[in-house]
């Protein structure tokens, strides 16, 4: 039995102006999806916890935490930690001030393994740009029209090591009909047992690809995509956020496709 238990899509309509003269407004569609899969199929929530809220002003808060351990025994401690930093992100904070309070929370529980590695952003439909920090997080980039890969770089290290945390963020520009990406490990470590053929970014990239063109909930196929490398199973808890930007095919070049062949860039 799947036991998809955080999953949610999430659609945004804003006019975004450029800083040159358009005729009328260009209207951009935001469309957020989020999964997680605890390993071994357990029911209920686990050790990974992925978000993608609208706030009121109309951006996103996207949060992703995925603490040591797995399964229902870390959920407590993944849930604490992911709402330190998304009240953060509610309250005005930048993605780094969040992650410090996702920090803050985290060597606050008591518990015998305290990290855990973690991404914030905040994504401005209108303006196109996300402002994000990374704390150990490895899988998360943008992927443009064109099918080029853009990774994000963490910008501090994973939370709860014994040094003082000082994250920074980071700001990227969305590609127009393009995608914000973030997977846990679970996602990007996902491998046949007993082979060391990762799932990686490249599979990670092309599974979102190909639910965009199948109109699916990429999040979801990701996950699944991850699972289904690996054997139908998972060894570790697997969770993704996609945010995918759109304007309307009439603001496109005639007959240029959607989503022509996966490239891969730096």
């Amino acid at each position: 039995m799947l036991s998809w238990h955080t999953k949610r899509m999430t659609t945004l309509s804003v006019s975004a102006y450029g800083d040159h003269t358009v005729p009328g407004s260009l209207r951009r569609t935001i469309r957020a999806s989020r999964a997680v899969r605890a390993v071994h199929d357990e029911p209920g929530p686990c050790g990974d916890v992925a978000i993608a809220v609208p706030l009121p002003d109309a951006r996103i808060a996207t949060v992703l935490v995925d603490v040591a351990g797995h399964g229902q025994s870390r959920s407590l401690l993944a849930s604490s930690v992911s709402s330190a930093v998304l009240r953060r992100l509610i309250a005005d904070g930048s993605p780094a001030e969040a992650l410090a309070a996702g920090d803050d929370a985290l060597r606050a529980f008591p518990d015998d393994l305290p990290y855990a590695v973690a991404f914030a952003a905040i994504l401005n439909p209108a303006t196109g740009v996300a402002i994000y920090a990374s704390a150990g997080h490895d899988l998360a980039f943008t992927l443009d029209r064109d099918g080029r890969v853009y990774p994000l770089r963490p910008t501090a290290p994973m939370l709860g090591i014994p040094l003082t945390l000082n994250p920074c963020d980071a700001l990227v520009q969305l590609p127009e009909q393009g995608c914000f990406v973030i997977a846990s490990d679970g996602v990007g470590d996902s491998r046949p047992e007993g082979e060391y053929d990762f799932f990686g970014r490249h599979r990670a990239a092309a599974a979102v690809v190909r639910a965009l063109r199948s109109a699916g909930d990429p999040a979801h196929a990701l996950v699944e995509a991850a699972r289904a490398h690996a054997g139908d199973r998972l060894c570790d808890d697997a969770s993704a956020v996609v945010v995918h930007c759109s304007i309307p095919a009439v603001a496109s070049p005639p007959h240029e496709p959607a989503w022509p062949a996966l490239k891969l860039a730096g």
